[in-house]
């Protein structure tokens, strides 16, 4: 890059490089956000330097596909590296479940908070998750009992949408339609607006 260091690259510098595929600029870019992502996430068991590579490469090629929708009012590499951090943490879900099969998961939240010593502490609560699983059966459908005990299993929608060969905007609709179901067949047995979302988030 004729002497200049990549940290002093403007914005249009950035962009002209990577357009161009220069060969230098790319690995710059490509050095910047290993530095960024070993800093973000090196500290994590599941992010070996392996991966860290990898995500590296694949956020070079996600910014290349991503250059035209750069605001310049932001700094380039700052922006650069949020894609970055996105991908990596998307990659490391999928890596947690990927053996994980979606029929293993159903049926395991619900069942294991209703059985939990938790659950039996506060016969209210206990109530509720009761109610829930039965809103499960009564109220949804079969694709939306997949997807909200899969949520409720800790699955990410990325994660689910590979597994049910969906979009993930499929599988975002699907769960904001089982849950309004949920709560109004929540509300339907007396359970107020406040104590129904508590339950649906976990709490």
């Amino acid at each position: 890059m004729n002497g200049v260091m990549a940290g002093e690259l403007s914005n249009d510098a950035w962009l002209a490089g990577l357009r161009a595929r220069d060969a230098d600029v790319l690995a710059a870019l490509r050095e910047r956000i290993c530095l960024g992502l070993r800093a973000a996430l090196g500290q994590r068991s599941d992010a070996g330097e392996l991966d860290l590579d990898d995500f590296a490469q694949e956020s070079v090629l996600r910014v290349l596909d991503k250059l035209d929708s750069f605001r310049s009012e932001a700094r380039f590499t700052t922006w650069a590296m949020a894609i970055a951090v996105r991908l990596s943490l998307t990659q490391l879900r999928r890596k947690s479940h990927k053996d994980v099969s979606l029929d293993d998961s159903l049926g395991a939240a619900l069942s294991d908070k209703t059985n939990s010593p938790e659950g039996a502490v506060h016969g209210a609560r206990t109530e509720m998750f009761v109610r829930l699983q039965q809103g499960v059966q009564e109220a949804l459908s079969e694709r939306q009992r997949q997807v909200i005990l899969a949520e409720l299993d800790g699955v990410p929608q990325v994660v689910l949408a590979e597994q049910l060969s969906v979009s993930p905007g499929a599988i975002y609709k699907t769960s904001h339609d089982a849950r309004k179901k949920l709560k109004a067949y929540l509300a339907g047995a007396g359970y107020d607006s406040e104590t129904v979302g508590e339950l649906l988030a976990g709490r």
